[in-house]
């Protein structure tokens, strides 16, 4: 077991460094803009109604979990605005849905294998960690990377999400942190049919 966790750090070190975009790592290429097929005058309407309707209620603030017993592989992270009031991070996995537990907490965040420090843009964090879920398919010769995204995400056009970092993928955990503008209600709903956890904000 030792070997498979030194195995999954060097892995982490070495795919992490591979997959960052420049010499930051920063990405805003995996945010995504909803798109609208509505005419001018439906879209006018729609718009006066946002305006005017309260964001739904309901979310809580965490901590949100559940178990699962699949070993999830993390394949992709895409960051989009879903309404006016919440922004929405969709973890999408081979292998099933991993369990989850989403809660905030406070900074600093560090690095389980090496310890240096992951600084998150943001007013408050939302920890989002996997398990057992990994970036890397260890059933297989070589534990191929499955994730090839950037470790680091400063999305655009989003209401409420500033960062998302990966701060963590060791002996079966992946963690990302959210840095968000502030607290704001929380909500995780995972499909399996994708398979796929997205976490709303706002």
């Amino acid at each position: 077991m030792r070997r498979i966790a030194m195995v999954g750090a060097v892995v982490l070190a070495v795919g992490l460094g591979a997959c960052g975009s420049g010499s930051s790592g920063k990405s805003s290429a995996t945010t995504a803009a909803p798109s609208s097929t509505s005419s001018s005058s439906t879209t006018t309407s729609a718009s006066t109604a946002a305006t005017t309707t309260p964001c739904p209620t309901g979310a809580g603030m965490g901590p949100l979990t559940t178990t699962s017993a699949a070993t999830a592989l993390l394949t992709d992270v895409v960051v989009h605005t879903d309404t006016r009031c919440a922004d929405k991070v969709t973890f999408s996995f081979n292998g099933g849905v991993a369990g989850y537990d989403v809660s905030y907490k406070p900074g600093p965040f560090h690095d389980a294998g090496s310890g240096a420090l992951h600084a998150v843009s943001g007013s408050a964090f939302v920890v989002v960690r996997f398990h057992p879920a990994w970036i890397a398919d260890f059933s297989r010769p070589s534990a191929p990377l499955t994730y090839h995204g950037p470790k680091s995400i400063h999305p655009a056009g989003t209401l409420h999400v500033k960062d998302l970092e990966l701060v963590d993928a060791f002996e079966g955990y992946v963690t990302w942190v959210i840095g968000v503008d502030s607290q704001r209600p929380l909500t995780v709903t995972s499909n399996a049919s994708l398979p796929a956890v997205v976490v709303a904000v706002g």
